[in-house]
């Protein structure tokens, strides 16, 4: 925004081309609809398996909550999923604070040298602001797809039990759709978080 502009009107020649093609490079990196981006790949740091792990331990347990919560006899089926979706929306909500969390600590590290805030933790960023704005995005995107996992899985075991049961279609179908949403409104979240 106004930064950027200020710092650009003070610049001229070879430095203002350079910071140019530096602020479109960056913007690059920070959209995540530009799928194919140049340069090398990168990874989320090491300190993101905390937050994947903690993903991957949510979505090995829905099958076994579906299970029991569609297994349980007489019980309305509309009560059943309405069980499974406030479960399945906890999960997701909870699944996105840990990831903002995560994504503040990291954006707190990149400005640790301005003096801005306490750091929890001492990353090393690369010099490069490319290269950090690769790995940002590679977070991002881990975060992503870990959340639509978590998602899927949520609505793989419901849909499960549709098959054959005529009853259970219509609403198995409405919850996948539903909780396709929540999970793009996460991904905003997420996204909101990247800005």
């Amino acid at each position: 925004g106004k930064l950027c502009q200020s710092i650009k009107v003070k610049l001229s020649g070879d430095n203002k081309v350079e910071y140019e093609a530096l602020i479109k490079s960056l913007g690059e990196r920070f959209d995540l609809s530009v799928t194919e981006i140049e340069g090398q790949k990168y990874e989320p740091l090491d300190s993101y398996s905390e937050v994947a792990k903690r993903c991957e331990g949510c979505t090995k347990q829905v099958e076994a909550f579906v299970n029991e919560q569609m297994s349980t006899s007489g019980v309305d089926l509309q009560q059943q999923i309405r069980v499974i979706k406030n479960e399945a929306v906890q999960q997701i909500a909870e699944q996105t604070a840990v990831s903002v969390h995560y994504l503040v600590k990291l954006g707190r590290s990149i400005a640790e040298p301005l003096g801005l805030f306490e750091v929890e933790e001492d990353i090393e960023w690369p010099e490069d602001p490319i290269n950090v704005a690769s790995i940002l995005r590679a977070t991002i995107e881990s975060i992503i797809k870990d959340l639509k996992q978590l998602t899927k899985k949520f609505s793989d075991e419901t849909t499960k039990f549709s098959q054959g049961n005529e009853d259970l279609k219509k609403p198995a179908n409405d919850f996948s759709v539903e909780l396709d949403e929540i999970h793009e409104s996460a991904t905003d979240k997420i996204r909101e978080a990247l800005r």
